[in-house]
């Protein structure tokens, strides 16, 4: 598999295992991230992922939300497309990670990412498709480091919160 193609399906596994955007959704919610992904053999690529919600249908209760994907020497590529509200995180849903955080299983612990320091609740996961741990913080997004691997493809991506913007 080419690693471009690598970068882009690993992205898309990512940010799947994880809420989508906003632990208090508003329209232009915005959060940047980067991405590591390393193949089976060691090979590794980077890619910075951007996703903004750019509107909220009331009626149908979700959220447009778009996703650009910037990858080293090659053009943007942004996709959109409708999140159920449901699928968001909201700020009691962080509040209630962070307070049962040990009692869950949770670690409690600061973690550092490009876009600063966090209080956090590190929770480890072990799916059918994947293993890992999800730091979450009171943030934008609520999720501000990922380290995530495939079990069948043996790809590890990795993710850490860059840079993030309130909506309003």
């Amino acid at each position: 598999m080419k690693l471009l193609a690598f970068v882009i399906v690993a992205a898309t596994a990512l940010i799947s295992h994880a809420q989508d955007i906003s632990a208090n959704p508003k329209v232009g919610n915005m959060v940047k991230l980067d991405l590591e992904v390393t193949a089976a053999d060691g090979k590794k690529a980077t890619a910075v992922m951007t996703v903004e919600l750019k509107q909220y249908d009331a009626a149908g209760k979700k959220w447009l939300q778009a996703r650009t994907l910037e990858l080293p020497g090659k053009p943007a590529d942004t996709q959109q497309g409708w999140v159920p509200e449901e699928n968001l995180l909201n700020d009691a849903d962080i509040q209630a990670i962070l307070t049962d955080c040990v009692k869950d299983g949770g670690k409690l612990e600061k973690v550092t990412v490009p876009a600063g320091t966090f209080d956090s609740c590190a929770s480890s996961f072990d799916e059918e498709d994947a293993v890992g741990t999800v730091w979450f913080a009171k943030s934008v997004w609520g999720i501000v480091k990922q380290d995530i691997t495939e079990k069948a493809s043996k790809v590890r991506t990795t993710m850490a919160l860059k840079a993030q913007r309130a909506g309003q």
